[in-house]
């Protein structure tokens, strides 16, 4: 591009691009930038000026430069050059202030909101804000003119059909409408028209009708992705036409027909192909034989015939899940490639021997013991063969199972339930072994669309041990009786479902029974005593119900160990029995109740409980007296009456969460150990407590009693004075101490301003109508006042969960003595932070969390010196984080998670004045590298997850820090973890979902790691065994380029009910696993692998 020189260091360009200075004096070096218009943002218009204006002067004025340069010109020139410039500026100014948003987009945006019915899941789609800055979508930059490029609803609460305008984004690159059950209807026609598309994920909804045809119109489509849904018809052969197309999934649908012979000729790169939980029939083409597929699965299927073709020595296929099918070949014959970690043949008709170079492969779901394998070989393969003839099911149990089907109306959950099939092939079911005659040992229906009651032929199924309805919440009515005929039963779960009536006597009858959760219902009467006649109870869960009455003073007399009771979220009320004090609870939970009395019986040094939560009751004892058991890792005491001191022996414990707010307790919070690791909102409101990190320093005692009680005399001054002077003094101050106490200690101007407050938010019911203008407002709800050094100043305004519309008042700044403000849970309360906050000078804590305030962070907190606690979570602020915030001298805790940041972490972090606070940045749009000088800080906390940064934060870590939790998820970091070393003061490490290399460190192992994830890195290398490192299961690990050896040990007790074979369904459907057993001694050693294994 020729560019016309108009001076040694300034540019023009034509209309497309914007005045910008050079970076040297050649204007050949000139930086043309075609993103400038949004990156001149940060360009100061005035600076601009004044350059064209210093340009004018310089060609006017300086006669010498004038004839030393090859452009000359007038004065006239000059002129026209300064205005046509000004002009050029002023239309930048305003091309700046515009919306990045195109209108087309924006407006067909709002037709989407419209033919979806307005959902909250979309309140910030509003038409006067710019659409690239709402939630659920994304922008391109300026090379597409800021288009509309991603689209993902995803998990709300929305009904409709996927709206046609969707096609009218024609940037479009990304469509997601995901776990949206209630969304129906075909998938819509118009999105032929996003030749853009690369990624389409519509799946957990309701869709219905056939994959359509046309999707093979989008030639750039990469992602597929229609599963769980209830699409019919057959897999359209088009598919295959897609160029670009590399991962297919089609599951759990009610797909019918054969796999098309086309699939075998993909023209890119072979797909994923995962087809499982459908009715597909037929043979698979032998075509599939010339593809080298990544992962495929067939699972649940009719399909039928060989399939062997599907292996193969020079393939590098990681997982094949063929099970559930009628497939029938020679396994002798079978050569896997050396990549296969899993595969799973389970119900077919496969004949032959199991190869013995199979040893040579580390297959992940066949972890048996290869001695025992080659004993047992012929006669395993005559067992099979056996089976595979006839059914295994029980007429009878398939018989109450097909009823149970039919009393739910036949849910589409419940398709595999097929008469012709063997039962103890169908889902959501498991039989027993021979011992048991194969009878059916286990029920789970889980999270389906169901309605109905839970149907009383349960009790019909005589050997069942385990019975679970589970996230069902049309699930409604009682507790059917006949369960009382299930003598075997050992784990019984109705939770999350909309149960009622009471909980029921005859439960007591259930011998056997171990486990009992009927949580998230709305049960209703007492807790009956009779549950403490089961012999084998071991956890109690009846949370989230409408319990009240008190707890059974049975419950102090359990036979068997009671090591779980979770009675949360009831309207219990009364004392608790003090014989529960001769129990040793593993974990107890009776938060947000409205018990009374003592309940320092729970505690004890004898004890081994690890979690106590007794919080928002109206317990009243002396915490001084209380002695904590090493154990205790949990301890909420908050919302209580609870009074007396924290105990000095206290910072002996590791306590990993502690909460003592809003009681009545008094004296210093001892210093050492854990106890000023928490913030000070671990402490706030209460009496008379004081000491770091607190705020309020601790007085001496007898200053304390002498400002109180100046009449106080010693005995020396009694012996004195006469009893008669002694008698009037006495009555003359006890006139003056009636007077004062007559009077209001509150402040004129504060109450005033706190009514103004009062009507600015529309005089609010809630807490806020105790603000009576004739009561004294240091009594009122949600007011603290000082005390005579500040004469009784108003020094707290916490307002929270309350239904006020309105924005924060500018009167709050009017509040002078102000050292703690919260504006908490008030999703109406919208616009900026109000700048009037500046005039709090001695403000310490300012929490305005969980509301919609949007704007900027501003500057102005700067100017707010004695500022210590930052809370401005779950909100919609935007812009950049102000590196002002590092000026502030005594700052300890930096919360600003959860809202819509963009631009790097600010380089003047590294320079706090005290000591580094905790810092949580998470869930924004940050990007750019993590300034390198955050690693000289030492930083308790540390929270920079769900956002783009990149690059190196290997800085952050280090041996000599005392950090206690890092979550660097969700980003973009770069980095060799095998050269990182922890310090062994950290306990949560959450690094998944980056670009890590490198192998774990063996000496990770020795670390006491109460939370870990590096899951979706490129790690490799074997996991080290020992420590921490194996308890969080797979979970913690998968979706890595190559680790491997992911093995966990289990007390072989827990798993003593599961049948001896070689896949086990995990007992909690919440994680869907496979486990792999292998008895080691008096353990059982385990492999637990992911069903959706995605690498």
């Amino acid at each position: 591009m020729n560019v016309p020189i108009l001076e040694p260091n300034l540019i023009a360009i034509p209309s497309a691009y914007v005045l910008f200075p050079s970076v040297s004096d050649s204007p050949t070096d000139a930086f043309l930038a075609p993103e400038i218009l949004r990156t001149a943002l940060h360009i100061k218009i005035e600076a601009l000026v004044e350059k064209v204006v210093c340009i004018y002067h310089h060609h006017t004025f300086n006669k010498n430069i004038q004839n030393q340069t090859p452009y000359n010109m007038d004065h006239k020139t000059n002129t026209t050059l300064l205005f046509s410039l000004l002009f050029f500026i002023t239309h930048l100014s305003n091309a700046l202030s515009k919306d990045l948003c195109n209108e087309n987009d924006k407006n067909t945006l709002l037709k989407i909101k419209k033919s979806l019915n307005n959902p909250y899941h979309l309140a910030s789609w509003h038409p006067e804000t710019d659409c690239c800055s709402w939630y659920c979508l994304e922008c391109g930059d300026a090379t597409v003119n800021h288009r509309v490029i991603s689209l993902t609803i995803f998990a709300g609460q929305i009904s409709g059909q996927i709206p046609p305008e969707v096609g009218d984004l024609p940037y479009l690159q990304k469509l997601v409408f995901r776990k949206l059950t209630n969304l129906t209807g075909q998938i819509p026609h118009s999105i032929t028209k996003l030749k853009y598309l690369t990624f389409l994920w519509l799946s957990w909804t309701n869709l219905t009708g056939p994959v359509p045809d046309f999707l093979s119109q989008l030639v750039n489509l990469d992602y597929l992705n229609l599963s769980f849904n209830e699409l019919s018809g057959s897999v359209p052969s088009s598919l295959s036409l897609l160029p670009k197309l590399t991962y297919i999934d089609l599951s759990r649908n009610k797909l019918t027909g054969t796999i098309p012979e086309s699939f075998g000729s993909f023209p890119g790169e072979v797909p994923y192909l995962i087809l499982s939980h459908n009715q597909l029939s037929g043979s698979i083409p032998k075509s599939l034989g010339n593809l080298d597929f990544n992962r495929i699965d067939f699972s649940r299927n009719k399909l039928t015939g060989d399939a062997s073709m599907l292996f193969g020595a020079n393939k590098t296929t990681f997982s094949i899940d063929l099970s559930r099918n009628m497939f029938q070949f020679d396994l002798s014959r079978v050569v896997l490639p050396q990549s296969l970690g899993v595969l799973d043949l389970n119900h077919n008709g496969i004949t032959g021997s199991i190869p013995v170079q199979w040893t040579e492969y580390s297959l992940q779901l066949l972890n048996t013991n290869t001695t025992l394998l080659f004993s047992l070989l012929f006669f395993i393969t005559y067992l099979i063969t056996i089976a595979t003839s006839k059914d295994l099911c029980n007429q009878n149990d398939k018989n109450t199972l097909l009823k149970i089907k039919k009393s739910l109306n036949n849910p589409y959950h419940l398709a595999s339930w097929h008469p012709e099939t063997d039962c103890c092939s169908w889902y959501c079911l498991e039989c027993g072994d021979a011992t048991v005659n194969h009878r059916v040992i286990s029920l789970t229906i889980f999270a389906g669309q169901i309605s109905g009651q839970i149907p009383p032929e349960v009790g019909d199924l005589p050997y069942l041990q385990s019975l679970m309805f589970h996230r069902i919440t049309n699930i409604t009515g009682q507790i059917p009786s006949t369960i009382t005929k299930l003598k075997y039963l050992r784990s019984l779960r109705l939770s999350w479902l909309n149960l009622t009536g009471p909980v029921p006597e005859f439960l007591s009858q259930l011998m056997n029974l171990e486990y009992l959760s009927l949580s998230f219902n709305q049960l209703s009467g007492s807790i009956p005593s009779s549950l403490a006649l089961l012999p084998k109870l071991s956890y109690v869960d009846l949370s989230r119900n409408k319990l009240t009455g008190t707890i059974p003073e049975s419950f102090g007399s359990f036979p068997a160990e009671l090591a779980y009771l979770i009675l949360s979220h009831n309207q219990l009320s009364g004392s608790i029995p003090k014989s529960l004090g001769n129990l040793d609870f593993n974990r107890i939970d009776f938060s947000r109740n409205k018990f009374t009395g003592d309940a320092s019986m729970l505690f004890g040094a004898n004890k081994t409980t690890f979690s106590i939560d007794l919080s928002r009751n109206i317990f009243q004892f002396d915490l001084s007296r209380v002695v904590l058991h090493e154990s205790l890792g949990v301890l909420d005491l908050n919302h209580n009456g609870i009074t007396g001191s924290i105990p000095v022996q206290w910072t002996e414990y590791s306590l990993q969460i502690l909460n003592v707010s809003y009681n009545r307790l008094c004296g210093p919070i001892p210093t050492g150990g854990s106890l000023q690791r928490f913030d000070s909102y671990t402490y706030f409101h209460n009496k008379c407590l004081c000491g770091a990190p607190l705020d309020s320093s601790c007085k001496p005692l007898a200053y304390i009693y002498h400002y109180k009680f100046p009449l106080q005399l010693t005995l020396k001054h009694t012996t004195i004075m006469s009893k008669a002077t002694t008698l009037l003094l006495f009555l003359f101050f006890t006139l003056l101490l009636t007077t004062s106490l007559s009077k209001d200690l509150c402040h004129k101007d504060d109450k005033n301003t706190l009514l103004k407050i009062k009507k600015s938010l529309s005089n609010p019911y809630n807490n806020i109508i105790s603000w009576d203008p004739k009561e004294d407002c240091c009594t009122w709800f949600n007011v603290e006042c000082g005390d005579a050094t500040v004469n009784h100043r108003v020094t707290s305004l916490h307002i929270s969960y309350d239904q006020i519309s309105a924005q924060i008042p500018p009167e709050v700044g009017d509040l002078p003595y102000l050292q703690t403000l919260i504006f908490r849970k008030l999703s109406n309360l919208t616009g900026p932070i109000q700048p009037t906050i500046a005039k709090l000078k001695y403000l310490r804590f300012l929490r305005l969390s969980w509301t919609n305030l949007t704007g900027p962070i501003p500057d102005f907190f700067s100017q707010l010196k004695n500022l210590q606690y930052i809370d401005l979570s779950y909100n919609d602020l935007s812009g950049s984080i102000p590196t002002s915030l590092a000026l502030l001298p005594k700052l300890e805790y930096l919360e600003l998670s959860r809202n819509k940041l963009t631009g790097p972490i600010p380089e003047l972090f590294r320079s706090f004045p005290g000591k580094a606070p905790d810092l949580f940045l998470s869930h924004n749009q940050l990007n750019g590298s993590i300034p390198k000088s955050l690693g000289k800080l030492d930083f308790y906390r540390i929270d920079l997850s769900h956002n783009k940064l990149k690059g190196d934060a290997s800085m952050l870590f280090g041996t000599n820090k005392k950090t206690w939790t890092i979550d660097l998820s969700r980003n973009m970091f770069q980095f060799d973890i095998s050269k990182v070393k922890v310090a062994k003061t950290v306990n949560l490490l959450d690094l998944n979902h980056n670009g890590i290399t490198g192998s774990i460190p063996v000496q990770w192992t020795e670390l006491s790691l109460q939370t870990f994830n590096v899951s979706y890195n490129r790690l490799c290398g074997p996991i080290p065994k020992g420590g921490q490192l194996q308890r969080d299961g797979a979970y913690a690990y998968l979706h890595n380029k190559c680790l491997c050896d992911i093995t966990f040990l289990f007390n072989k007790k827990d798993f003593e009910s599961m049948p001896e074979k070689a896949l086990l369904k995990t007992v909690d459907p919440d994680l869907d696993l496979l486990i792999t057993r292998r008895n080691v001694g008096n353990s059982a050693k385990y492999l637990m692998i992911p069903l959706e294994l995605r690498l």
